[in-house]
């Protein structure tokens, strides 16, 4: 099972470089500036990352290959309403809306993934009142970002 807390010092504190991320081109444009918006927005985030391994694998002897070691993983998310977290078709953790108010610390999951192996992270968000955006960063034990929200992601309504 995954770990939840709230981080205190925010995004600016744990990666600058994380971007929030919308499916609507108008997301980040103020209200009443907007053509349109939904009242329900519902969108699925997804990217592929790689846990690199965290050691080599011993000599085998010929009995096959060991597999890398699970490596634990840090993500540090925040969403406008909601978002339920999966990694490999297998959810990690979720936000509430409750969790989203103006100058709350974001959320802070840890799991476990396996090491030198490629995942997928699939951010599935909800919002009731405009478009569904978040920011999120997935970082490994030593602090290197392994994923950040950008606009490298691909997503789905």
């Amino acid at each position: 099972m995954h770990q939840r807390y709230a981080h205190p010092g925010g995004f600016s504190a744990i990666d600058p470089a994380a971007r929030w991320i919308s499916s609507l081109p108008t997301a980040f444009v103020p209200f009443g500036n907007r053509i349109m918006a939904s009242a329900w927005a519902y969108t699925s985030f997804y990217k592929t990352f790689l846990v690199p391994p965290t050691a080599t694998a011993a000599a085998g002897d010929g009995a096959g290959e060991q597999q890398a070691p699970l490596v634990n993983v840090t993500l540090t998310i925040s969403a406008d309403d909601a978002v339920v977290v999966l990694v490999n078709n297998q959810p990690v953790g979720r936000t509430l809306p409750e969790d989203f108010q103006q100058g709350a610390p974001p959320i802070m999951m840890r799991f476990a993934l396996q090491g030198g192996s490629r995942h997928l992270i699939v951010l599935q968000c909800r919002s009731t009142g405009g478009p569904a955006v978040v920011v999120a960063t997935l970082t490994a034990p030593d602090g290197a970002v392994l994923a950040r929200t950008d606009y490298s992601w691909l997503w789905i309504q």
